[in-house]
């Protein structure tokens, strides 16, 4: 197994516990991350906290508001609770023939 972590480029672990360190050490950087790279985009937060995905070129597509902005637009609109997003179409179902 090739590892690329800092000071070690290109060069296997030699040992048990020096492949868990290594392991240990990218799920943490992963898990503690404000954004992660998907091939050519990146999915990440914008400042008023919505998630987003860019690419290099400039494209950025809004996926989704922060949540405690969707929270108070939706409880700012009276009987409106459900979610504002596209909502998937149901497809009909024929009924079984007696």
């Amino acid at each position: 197994m090739t590892d690329n972590t800092a000071g070690r480029r290109g060069r296997p672990p030699r040992t048990d516990p020096e492949w868990a360190r290594d392991i240990q050490r990218r799920i943490e950087a992963l898990e503690g991350s404000r954004n992660v790279r998907i091939g050519d985009w990146v999915l990440s937060m914008n400042k008023d906290g919505a998630l987003v995905v860019s690419t290099m070129s400039g494209v950025t597509v809004v996926l989704a508001e922060s949540p405690t902005t969707a929270a108070t637009t939706r409880s700012a609109m009276p009987g409106r609770g459900e979610s504002t997003g596209p909502q998937p179409e149901t497809p009909e179902v024929p009924s079984p023939r007696a």
